[in-house]
Order: C-alpha cells, then sequence, then structure tokens
C-alpha cells in the first residue's frame, strides 16, 4: 500500500513537472511596444534593406539634434 502511494505521488510530480516544462517552451508571441510597426511582407533582403535605411534616419535624426550645455 505504501509503494502504491508512493508511486502514484511520482507519477502526479513527473506530469506536474512535465506541464510545466511544456508550458515553457512552447513559442509565445513577444509584446509589440507602442507605434511600432507591423512586419512586413516581402523577403528577408528587402526587409533587411528597410531596417537598415530607418536605422541610418533615426541615426541622422538625432545626430542633427542640438548638444545639450555641459553641467560645469
Amino acid at each position: 500500500m505504501r509503494g502504491l502511494l508512493g508511486l502514484v505521488g511520482l507519477l502526479l510530480v513527473v506530469v506536474i513537472v512535465g506541464l510545466l516544462v511544456r508550458k515553457q517552451l512552447a513559442p509565445t508571441q513577444l509584446p509589440t511596444a507602442p507605434g511600432a510597426e507591423s512586419p512586413r511582407p516581402g523577403n528577408p533582403a528587402q526587409q533587411s534593406r528597410e531596417i537598415q535605411d530607418q536605422f541610418k534616419q533615426d541615426l541622422e535624426k538625432a545626430l542633427q539634434q542640438p548638444r545639450l550645455p555641459a553641467d560645469q
């Protein structure tokens, strides 16, 4: 009787751990940032080029902003 209860308890623990592992390994959808654009259809080369262009535009815009005076 004692061995049967131990076996049932062990089986229950294995099932619970299995469910938790499956939940952790399941693919999840990452939340999108507010104002982020949805992915555009197209081939990866076009998407890569658009990302590079957007990065360059953002960098140029950041470099054109006036610098703040340093605290002295």
